[in-house]
């Protein structure tokens, strides 16, 4: 069995920066950046000598960079809860085997993308109710590099252009709650 020693070292800086601003006691407006880096190996370090994997030692780390901005509102004493946030995340430095290097390996130009918006409600209707509500209208795509569907779209696999979910529950007066919902 032929086998490879490979080692890696290096720092990586990832950070998460929020605000949060309320020009009155039931509104909160928000912002939030984030970059995420992955490097070679992963969570388990597991490297690999092949040039076209992310795991090999020599690549650079794969990076996610996310923005978000949304406002929260509380009305009827807290008893209801709207949300509204628009997203963003890019994903770059992936492995992209349709953009070769003068040596002829895959090049680190692949990139992701989502972005979109999601509207939510949460409330009581009455002390026994609830009901929850959310949607989500979102465009991700690969911007750079191989495709990931079966059919040949830019897609990404299993990230739907729209979702909705509902649920609600009754709190019964001798201790047992029922509960149901959707989701699309």
């Amino acid at each position: 069995i032929t086998s490879a020693d490979l080692s890696a070292s290096d720092t990586l800086l990832n950070y998460k920066l929020g605000a949060v601003y309320k020009p009155v006691e039931t509104i909160s407006l928000y912002a939030n950046a984030a970059l995420s880096q992955q490097p070679p190996g992963g969570a388990n370090f597991s490297l690999s000598s092949s040039a076209s994997s992310l795991d090999n030692p020599n690549l650079d780390p794969q990076k996610a960079r996310t923005c978000d901005v949304g406002a929260k509102w509380a009305l009827f004493d807290d008893a209801l809860a709207l949300n509204v946030a628009l997203f963003q995340t890019r994903v770059t430095n992936e492995i992209n085997n349709q953009q070769l290097d003068e040596n002829g390996n895959p090049t680190q130009t692949g990139e992701k993308e989502v972005k979109g918006v999601e509207i939510s409600a949460v409330g009581h209707i009455t002390d026994n109710w609830t009901v929850s509500l959310g949607y989500v209208d979102q465009d991700a795509e690969v911007k750079h590099g191989p495709l990931v569907t079966a059919d040949g779209t830019p897609n990404l696999t299993y990230t739907p252009d729209a979702a909705f979910t509902s649920w609600t529950s009754y709190s019964l007066p001798f201790g047992m709650t029922l509960g149901g919902g959707l989701k699309y």
